[in-house]
């Protein structure tokens, strides 16, 4: 479904990137990499013990998803980006990937990472996942979760507000963002071949 079918009528602000390609081409081109390399900020940053600490996990992730990081980004979210806030501060953050299989590997990845991390430090049940009209929603702690159904993954800064995209991603008569008059003229007045839309109501 849009994105917008499973938002709450009462979003404030969203940013849809309906076409990722479009971005990465232009953040990922010769030309911007080279750009960005020569700044001596990120010079002073690729010296740094953590710099080279986030490398590696790239690497490990590249070998685990088998890709290089630039082709799994594509996968990943080719299908679309979005970002939304609700008035009550919630946050949703829904990622559309072309590759079911590497987005299920990804999670699995992190969450064995975060899981081991748990334990390590005396929290072995920080990392849950529980089952809600069908579908796992793994919850970390008390403001972080997410669930994946499809290949699109739905992350959220409060539990609660997850379980209520799920209840509006299977119940047609509640409402959502995608029925509000003025969003509808918004998307329209952006036309078709926008690749990113921000709504403010």
């Amino acid at each position: 479904a849009p994105v917008a079918e499973w938002l709450p009528q009462g979003t404030i602000v969203s940013v849809e990137v309906t076409r990722p390609e479009a971005l990465l081409d232009l953040a990922l081109s010769p030309r911007a990499i080279r750009t960005i390399t020569a700044l001596p900020a990120y010079q002073k940053q690729a010296s740094t013990p953590g710099y080279r600490q986030f490398v590696q996990v790239i690497e490990f992730l590249e070998s685990r998803l088998g890709a290089d990081w630039k082709t799994a980004l594509r996968k990943l979210t080719g299908g679309g980006v979005a970002l939304a806030v609700q008035a009550d501060g919630a946050v949703l953050l829904i990622i559309d990937a072309v590759d079911e299989k590497m987005l299920r590997d990804l999670r699995e990845t992190i969450v064995t990472f975060a899981q081991a991390d748990a334990a390590n430090q005396d929290a072995a049940n920080r990392i849950e996942s529980a089952t809600y009209r069908g579908v796992t929603v793994w919850q970390a702690g008390s403001e972080q979760a997410h669930f994946i159904q499809g290949g699109r993954l739905v992350f959220s800064n409060r539990p609660a507000t997850l379980r209520a995209v799920i209840d509006r991603s299977q119940d047609p008569a509640q409402s959502r963002l995608g029925q509000l008059p003025a969003y509808r003229q918004a998307r329209q007045a952006a036309g078709s071949g926008a690749a990113v839309v921000g709504f403010v109501n």
